[in-house]
């Protein structure tokens, strides 16, 4: 009941997820990966979705948003589709 979804950029959402554990994220951008996979576009294609996931409980609010957002360039240069975790990263603070 205390997790936000909210719009971050123009095609960029962010998911916050008060008190999940790694695991739980993990999870849930796993299955936003998942669920979007099911939906059928107009032209038969599937919807795809690239997730940046960061979960750093001693990072400040904007520390943990820069790590998503590298996250997300990882997923994107990857292949797209897929949820990246920002731990199995090199991370930098810029």
């Amino acid at each position: 009941h205390d997790d936000v979804v909210y719009r971050y950029g123009g095609e960029e959402f962010c998911v916050l997820l008060p008190g999940a554990t790694r695991d739980d994220a993990v999870a849930v951008g796993n299955r936003i990966v998942e669920g979007c996979r099911r939906v059928t576009l107009p032209d038969s294609s599937n919807l795809t979705v690239s997730v940046g996931i960061s979960h750093t409980a001693e990072a400040s609010a904007s520390e943990s948003f820069e790590f998503a957002d590298q996250a997300l360039l990882a997923a994107k240069e990857l292949g797209r589709d897929r949820a990246v975790e920002a731990a199995s990263l090199t991370l930098e603070t810029i």
